[in-house]
């Protein structure tokens, strides 16, 4: 006991705020100096009376007086000991800028320059964490303070430094919270296209800290990926980021980032911002971005799953939990409050993270398609993917979709209901619904089939086009369309009409390759004449006419194929149906564009293998039918066109 208290006696007194205070208070600069480097101990805490107490006795005058005798503004090397007298006066100076009062100050905001020219020297980390910490807090101290920061020099020393310094050094946090302050600045200014590059640049030491911190640090990266990359000032950086070829790595930390935070319990509003910045990064990299790889600590009890099949699943249980909970807020405000829901830059802060829900959702879907048809290759390991237990995860995620796809059914209902065929939340919700039951078209079958003609009605403002939904559906049509059931369902609502129509815009609008889809979806019909009632020629009269145009503006090989293959449908359906008699002349002119389109389909080689054929046969029989050729103003009217056509199928 004797020794202990021996020992506790011989041990150095700590100093205490107010003897510091003293010495600083001193008669000379010794006393002062001893005073402050005995203070910085207790302005380093959170103790902010300390701090103003210390600033108190000590002012701006002696701290002035540090930076003078450090050398610093000045040509050639410093001396160790001008060095100490530096990052002594800047751990002062971040201290005082601890207090707002202290850090708006001009005084405080002229010692900018100073902290800049240290950053860019490349001072240690004590110093270079000081003059991030200052830097930081005058710039959150007032309006005043932040637009003093000089961006054109500010911006490429942080940049350098991120990129230089590890991702464990202390001061990368602040400095990511700087970054965050300075790009409100810049999209307040709209000043981005003057820093775009230098912002390219920052995106991969920004995303390292996303993947390495595990604190509330790694939120504040978060938050600067987000506006890097999703926010209004993103697009002309993501430009910049293709022009300087970014690192491919940025997006291996990303991922391992957000994977983490949705890995974790997290609020649901963190969890949306997470969905957006995959949607962005999905958008740069593709789709195949969400099957990287991704590690988390292993947990006691629990399996492993492989780290290729674990980011995925994880997007897509999170996307099922999710979504539904956003559809059903949009759906309240859409339908409940009389509001049409629309997307711009007055929108709902739910819609726009359901279009971004959507956005991941179709990406998915693609991916479960493409995977569904590699199986066989995917188990033999010769494809990258969902690798090692690809079945599982594919039903899986089918389960998930269908989760998820029901209430968007659901939604598109209640718009019928509501007689709501205009917005961008509806037409996504269209968009996302066929794109699955392009997929797996006996999903829903009956429900579906009483929406078809809504959902190919729906439009938003923005485009003003009758046809915005018909080029998302036209997928799912011409899989339901391939049985007589799905051709009825079409029909009954006069979708082909409308598709007819959308054919008929194309060609006038000039949109090259999206004639495919919508031939397949008439020809499906036109083949199946036999067993669909009450089709008549006359209804593909127009199409026949816009397929005539295209055909004369250039299109596909596979295009003209499908061109011929419906007009000699359309060429059968009328000769085994007959015409009303008081549409003779509508009839010559049907055939007289029939023939038409055909001899401009078949006088160069096709590859279409039945048409020379089945016009050879159709033809034929025209020619020997007496009951057609004694219809003489209708053999007149057609008798060109069916010689030249004769001449090239060349039939005796």
């Amino acid at each position: 006991m004797a020794d202990a208290n021996t020992q506790q006696q011989a041990r150095p007194k700590e100093p205490s705020l107010d003897e510091c205070l003293t010495l600083i208070r001193g008669g000379t600069d010794e006393q002062r100096l001893t005073g402050l480097l005995m203070a910085t101990k207790f302005v380093k805490g959170s103790d902010l009376g300390a701090v103003r107490k210390v600033f108190d006795a000590i002012g701006f005058q002696f701290i002035n007086r540090l930076i003078r005798s450090s050398g610093a503004g000045q040509e050639g090397a410093p001396t160790q000991q001008q060095r100490s007298y530096l990052h002594l006066a800047l751990a002062i100076l971040a201290a005082v800028c601890r207090l707002p009062e202290l850090a708006s100050m001009g005084e405080t905001i002229n010692k900018i320059p100073l902290f800049l020219q240290t950053l860019a020297n490349g001072e240690h980390d004590a110093a270079t964490c000081d003059c991030f910490e200052a830097l930081l807090l005058i710039a959150t101290s007032t309006e005043t303070g932040l637009r003093s920061i000089p961006m054109p020099q500010a911006l490429p020393i942080i940049v350098q430094r991120l990129r230089n310094g590890p991702a464990n050094v202390p001061w990368a946090p602040t400095a990511v919270k700087l970054l965050h302050c300075l790009l409100t600045r810049i999209a307040s200014e709209n000043t981005i296209a003057e820093y775009a590059g230098q912002l390219a640049l920052v995106v991969l030491p920004v995303a390292r800290q996303l993947s390495t911190r595990q604190d509330l640090s790694k939120f504040a990266a978060l938050s600067v990926l987000y506006s890097l990359l999703v926010s209004d000032i993103a697009m002309p950086i993501r430009v910049a980021m293709g022009e300087v070829d970014a690192e491919a790595e940025w997006m291996d930390d990303v991922r391992m980032g957000l994977g983490q935070i949705l890995h974790s319990r997290v609020a649901a509003e963190q969890k949306y911002i997470v969905l957006e910045l995959m949607r962005a990064v999905v958008e740069i990299q593709g789709g195949t971005w969400l099957l990287g790889n991704v590690m988390f600590p292993p947990v006691p009890g629990q399996q492993q799953q492989p780290p290729y099949n674990r980011f995925f699943v994880l997007v897509v249980e999170t996307l099922r939990v999710e979504t539904p909970v956003l559809l059903n807020e949009v759906a309240r405000r859409t339908f409940d409050s009389g509001q049409v829901a629309e997307t711009s830059q007055g929108s709902t802060v739910h819609e726009r993270r359901l279009l971004s829900c959507f956005a991941l959702l179709e990406e998915i879907i693609n991916i479960a398609a493409e995977q569904a048809e590699n199986e066989e290759a995917t188990e033999k390991g010769e494809l990258p993917g969902l690798l090692h237990q690809p079945y599982l995860i594919c039903q899986r995620t089918l389960v998930a979709l269908n989760e998820i796809i029901e209430p968007v059914i659901e939604f598109l209902e209640d718009a019928q209901g509501h007689h709501r065929s205009e917005g961008l939340i509806i037409l996504v919700c269209v968009r996302l619904a066929s794109r699955f039951l392009a997929e797996v078209p006996v999903a829903y079958t009956e429900r579906c089939a009483k929406l078809l003609g809504f959902m190919l009605s729906v439009t938003t403002k923005e485009t003003q086009s009758p046809f915005d939904a018909v080029q998302f559906v036209n997928p799912y049509l011409t899989q339901i369309t391939t049985r007589v059931e799905g051709c009825n369902a079409l029909l009954r609502c006069n979708g082909h009409r409308k598709i007819a129509e959308y054919i008929a815009w194309t060609v006038q609008h000039y949109q090259p390759g999206v004639l495919v889809e919508s031939c397949d979806i008439l020809l499906n019909i036109l083949t199946k004449k036999d067993e669909i009632a009450g089709l008549t020629a006359g209804e593909f009269a127009p199409v026949v006419s816009s397929l005539m145009t295209a055909v004369d503006l250039g299109v596909s090989d596979l295009e003209k194929d499908l061109t011929a293959g419906i007009c000699v449908s359309v060429m059968s359906l009328t000769k085994e149906r007959g015409r009303p008699d008081d549409h003779e002349d509508k009839e010559a002119d049907l055939w007289d564009l029939v023939l038409s389109v055909c001899v401009k389909c078949v006088e160069g080689e096709t590859t279409y293998p039945s048409l020379r054929t089945a016009l050879h046969k159709l033809l034929g029989n025209l020619l020997n039918d007496r009951d057609f050729r004694e219809q003489a103003t209708l053999a007149r009217e057609l008798w060109s066109s069916m010689e030249e056509l004769v001449t090239v199928l060349n039939i005796q």
